[in-house]
């Protein structure tokens, strides 16, 4: 007796085959850093006007006209800044680099505080903390000291970066799917075969 077990398949396999194309997006943006970070810098001025245009939608169902009208001015602004956004990518990848250099800034001196709360409390991988932290704030200063012609390369890498480390977590997770799916299927076939062999050691006793 055996068992079917392709349709518990197909998720993981498609896991992995979804996690090999943001793979492959991802060396492809790291390639072409400025390309890939212009194309990120458009998708964030669209989702920028998609929430005015929410926004401004929304307010026209607010019960009072004075706070209405205020959703209403502060979409048609937000829609603005990101069709502006969109008609001058160099200028929006200059201001998302700035952004990410603030964050990582603040990112490393938050970091910085938790390892040495960690270390106070002899909790945790201090260690790794610390040496994550320096890493994100050497980062942030590389980025400040070549500061504007980071905005060229440094949205563009981040981008391909994280479409990389997304695909890669993407294929262990149909991976794993997939043994998970091996291991049960041996387990019940197991129990099918002792099942069947059962009954065929009872079949001659009853006859």
């Amino acid at each position: 007796m055996n068992i079917e077990s392709v349709p518990f398949r197909v998720p993981s396999r498609l896991m992995v085959a979804g996690g090999m194309g943001l793979m492959i997006a991802g060396m492809l943006a790291l390639a072409a850093p400025f390309i890939s970070g212009v194309a990120a810098s458009g998708l964030v001025a669209i989702l920028v006007v998609s929430a005015g245009c929410t926004m401004a939608a929304f307010s026209f169902k607010d019960k009072f006209w004075g706070a209405g009208l205020a959703k209403l001015i502060l979409g048609v602004l937000t829609i603005v800044i990101g069709v502006a956004m969109f008609m001058m990518p160099v200028v929006n990848l200059m201001a998302l680099t700035a952004l990410a250099i603030a964050y990582f800034i603040a990112d490393g001196c938050i970091s910085i505080y938790v390892t040495i709360d960690e270390y106070r409390h002899k909790y945790g991988s201090w260690g790794w903390s610390l040496f994550s932290s320096i890493v994100t704030l050497a980062l942030a200063g590389i980025l400040m000291y070549q500061f504007p012609a980071s905005s060229f390369y440094a949205i563009g890498t981040l981008f391909g970066v994280r479409l990389v480390m997304g695909g890669i977590s993407t294929v262990i997770a149909g991976v794993a799917g997939d043994q998970i799916v091996d291991s049960a299927e041996e387990v019940i076939q197991e129990e099918l075969d002792k099942i069947e062999k059962d009954e065929v050691e009872v079949q001659p006793k009853a006859a």
